[in-house]
């Protein structure tokens, strides 16, 4: 029964680690970058939900925190995040890479239900490969207005087209079901 009672133990620990590493894997896949002349803001910026798909509704994902405190920069309770994104899907995950398509995502991202710092703006991919999210407009903190107002234009590229140490996935093709 001992032998019983440990390996019920492990499987429960098991589990708690593995909710964990999902609650914690979405924003470990994203870019984070200090946006603005003075870095004011930080942005996390990847895929709403990761992996992403071809063919699958997915969203720009974006956090939006004062970089000095990680405070969030919430535009529920007065703070500015006037944002757009326009969405290319490239030749490669490189800054250089040609842009073989470019689409505005019509609705500004929208912050989600129940978060304070996380805005989304909704589209469907609807071909694998290298995906780049520019997002221009303005942030702007109630809470400290000597953070500024700041306009920003940043080029968010999957892959190795991360700025950063790390970024968000680039596009897959779904894996087809086995049929036999």
């Amino acid at each position: 029964m001992k032998t019983f009672g440990s390996h019920r133990l492990s499987l429960v620990a098991l589990s708690l680690l593995t909710l964990l590493a999902l609650a914690v894997a979405p924003v470990a896949a994203h870019e984070h970058r200090a946006v603005g002349p003075k870095g004011e803001y930080t942005l996390i910026v990847g895929w709403f939900y990761e992996p992403a798909y071809e063919g699958v509704v997915n969203a720009v994902d974006i956090r939006v925190l004062r970089t000095a405190d990680n405070k969030p920069v919430n535009a529920s309770k007065g703070d500015v995040v006037n944002l757009e994104v326009d969405v290319e899907l490239r030749a490669a995950d490189s800054d250089k890479a040609a842009v073989l398509e470019s689409s505005k995502i019509n609705d500004k991202p929208e912050i989600t239900f129940g978060t304070e710092n996380r805005y989304a703006a909704w589209f469907k991919p609807v071909r694998a490969g290298a995906y780049a999210f520019r997002i221009k407009g303005t942030i702007s903190d109630a809470s400290k207005p000597t953070a500024g107002s700041v306009t920003i234009d940043e080029l968010f590229i999957c892959g190795k087209g991360s700025k950063a140490g790390h970024a968000f996935v680039c596009l897959e093709t779904p894996q087809a079901f086995p049929t036999k």
